[in-house]
């Protein structure tokens, strides 16, 4: 009777169970969601509501350097936004129109995030680990 009492009944353990699973499953979710928004955009990318870029997000945009992006600037080609402390920030309407000129290049796409790494889809990585598990195990 004692040792009945305190094991729960295998409906409320396989209950639980897929409770976990369910849970697990919409953490994978998020985490397929969270990681693509925590990789750091390509030095080129602005967000389409953007007014101003970057003089490094300027010269990525057209394929020039950083050094051509203030000569333009220095010649009225391109026009100067409001400064973020001392970072020099260009008008991305300035940047199009330069951007749509002969000879320059054409914007940049964002690429696509890479897939997050995943430790256990190959089966001869796991074995690996268990292998390694075991190893610490045994000097212990």
């Amino acid at each position: 009777m004692t040792g009945s009492a305190s094991t729960p009944p295998a409906d409320l353990v396989l209950e639980e169970l897929r409770a976990l699973r369910s849970e697990l499953a919409s953490l994978r979710a998020l985490i397929e969601v969270y990681v693509p928004l925590r990789t750091p955009p390509s030095a080129g990318y602005v967000p389409p509501e953007a007014v101003a870029m970057t003089v490094r997000q300027a010269a990525a945009r057209l394929g020039c350097s950083p050094k051509k992006i203030f000569s333009l600037l220095r010649d009225g080609e391109l026009k100067r936004g409001r400064k973020h402390g001392r970072q020099s920030m260009v008008t991305v309407e300035s940047v199009e129109k330069v951007s749509r000129l002969p000879g320059t290049k054409a914007a940049p796409k964002r690429p696509e995030p890479a897939p997050a790494p995943r430790p256990y889809d190959d089966v001869a990585a796991q074995a690996e680990v268990q292998a390694l598990i075991a190893s610490t195990r045994k000097r212990r």
